[in-house]
């Protein structure tokens, strides 16, 4: 059996791996290298240059944290920008609350947004909502 695994470097001691099940995409963009991949620990997962963005175990630990502490401080947010995201977990979160009426997100690389829309749809679907 094929014994698969990805390292992601944070500096020249410490590394974390994790193993890979199958690369499902991956891409050179204009601006960087996208990869889809599934691991038994990180389920589906999201690389910019070969660092973990997302995942589909562990996103909400991040997503629901930065949209709905500061919503919940807001006394009636209407309009919300998110700068990044472009996988829409934040998106996902923030379109929950019920006084917002507009999202707007601003995202650098459109594939992204494209990648993530084909390969994490459960994060992504709401990037084509009205709001």
């Amino acid at each position: 059996m094929l014994d698969f695994w990805f390292t992601e470097n944070h500096t020249n001691s410490y590394k974390v791996s994790w193993r890979v099940t199958k690369l499902l995409h991956s891409e050179t963009s204009a601006l960087q290298e996208i990869a889809v991949i599934e691991s038994p620990d990180l389920g589906r997962a999201l690389l910019l240059d070969n660092v973990v963005q997302t995942s589909t175990r562990f996103e909400f630990i991040y997503h629901e944290m930065i949209a709905h502490v500061p919503l919940m401080i807001h006394p009636a947010p209407k309009k919300v920008l998110i700068i990044g995201g472009g996988d829409g977990g934040v998106a996902r979160e923030v379109i929950k609350h019920p006084t917002v009426e507009q999202i707007d997100l601003i995202e650098i690389d459109e594939r992204v947004i494209r990648v993530c829309q084909e390969w994490m749809p459960d994060l992504s679907s709401v990037l084509s909502s009205k709001k």
